[in-house]
């Protein structure tokens, strides 16, 4: 079963939604290439239904990632997760000297000892999906903001949405020479501007393919690559095979809660449920 959850108003600029699953054994999780972040809980409940929980690992922050994931879990399993802006991944990343790319970073790295701690009891305490997944957001919250009390995190959001409208291009709209531009955006983000972009136009693509109404477009594939930013469908297809591993039908039809790609078909729900991945803000006369 899935089940997608509203953000908190104040997170809702970092925090793009929130997802909980209930896996059967065994089984495998896909997950195509993502310019967003993921801090994951993982629990089973050994004595059966009804019994507590406990965690089968440590609660896990998983960085951007450029290529296809598979998991496999070899027993039932409850999966809950908030996916986190670029920016949030930013700013925690931040607490670890920088950003790295297609990394599973243990909670406590990033957040502190103390906080992993009492992040993983608020979760084994709490009654139900909602109170966990509000535990995982009080928890970000609070690392968010060690970081520079926000003004890191404006400046990496206003990177991260230049970049991702512009790519290279948007050295000058941020004031900044492409050298620097460059420079910052591996530092902070793991990658140079180019491939981060790429990124940001897939899961912009796929988001426009996953929503309502999408199979009605006129003009099919070709339509939905020229109006995600791509020259052509064989351009859109490239990205598909080398960030997805495969063709857009088969990934959409796959893109079911009890199939392995649920992690697509939770992006409809969080949308249904107040979240869920938006196009960056326009960043025409920001500067740094």
């Amino acid at each position: 079963m899935l089940r997608a959850f509203p953000v908190p108003p104040d997170l809702r600029p970092w925090v793009d939604g929130a997802v909980a699953v209930r896996l059967a054994a065994p089984g495998l999780s896909r997950f195509p290439a993502m310019s967003r972040a993921m801090l994951t809980v993982r629990l089973v409940t050994p004595g059966g239904p009804g019994t507590a929980p406990v965690l089968c690992s440590p609660i896990t922050f998983h960085t951007l990632s450029t290529a296809p994931t598979v998991y496999a879990h070899a027993g039932a399993l409850t999966a809950l997760g908030l996916v986190l802006h670029p920016a949030a991944a930013v700013g925690l990343q931040a607490l670890v000297g920088g950003g790295r790319v297609d990394a599973v970073w243990p909670w406590a790295d990033l957040a502190g000892q103390a906080e992993a701690e009492r992040l993983e009891d608020a979760v084994l305490r709490a009654p139900c999906e909602r109170d966990q997944l509000a535990a995982l957001a009080d928890s970000v919250r609070r690392t968010l903001a060690r970081v520079s009390r926000g003004e890191d995190l404006l400046r990496a959001q206003r990177l991260c949405a230049a970049i991702g409208w512009h790519g290279a291009q948007a050295a000058e709209m941020l004031g900044i020479g492409r050298r620097q531009l460059e420079r910052r955006c591996q530092a902070l983000l793991g990658l140079a501007p180019k491939p981060y972009q790429r990124l940001v136009r897939f899961q912009g693509a796929l988001a426009m393919a996953l929503s309502a109404g999408s199979g009605e477009r006129t003009g099919g594939g070709a339509a939905l690559a020229l109006e995600a930013g791509y020259a052509d469908q064989s351009h859109l297809g490239r990205d598909l095979r080398r960030l997805a591993g495969m063709p857009l039908g088969p990934l959409l039809s796959a893109a079911r809660p009890e199939a392995d790609w649920w992690s697509l078909a939770s992006h409809r729900l969080m949308v249904a449920a107040g979240a869920g991945p938006a196009a960056p803000p326009q960043v025409a006369g920001q500067r740094e």
